[in-house]
This record gives C-alpha cells, structure tokens and sequence, in this order.
C-alpha cells in the first residue's frame, strides 16, 4: 500500500494508527487515521487487518489516505 501511494512504509504505519502531536499551546492532538492498532492487534474491519507481522489496508483505506 505504501508504494501504491507513494510513502514510505514508515511513514504509512503512523498515519494508519494514532499519531500525536504536541501543539504550542501544549495540547495533545491524534492527526492518525486510528484503523490500526499495533499493540492490540486491533483492526477496523473494511479498512485494515493484520496477516501475521504485516498490516493490509483495503481500498477504502488507500482512498482515505
């Protein structure tokens, strides 16, 4: 998926789960797409799932990003 749409693979695993950041103002804000969840191994079902160490994202998700 990554190179399909032209990021890197890293790049591709932050967006697709949460990805916070710090403003200036010190508030925290998740800038993530939130379908996948690494450490649960939790899947948003038509968007991503998880086929033993790699995620697989749909086209509704390569849409998405």
């Amino acid at each position: 998926a990554a190179s399909a749409i032209g990021m890197s693979p890293r790049a591709l695993s932050k967006i697709t789960s949460n990805f916070m950041v710090l403003t200036s103002d010190h508030q925290k804000n998740n800038f993530g797409l939130s379908i996948k969840f690494e450490a649960k191994s939790l899947k948003v079902i038509d968007y991503s799932r998880k086929v033993g160490r790699y995620w697989e994202f749909s086209e509704n998700a390569v849409d998405l990003i």
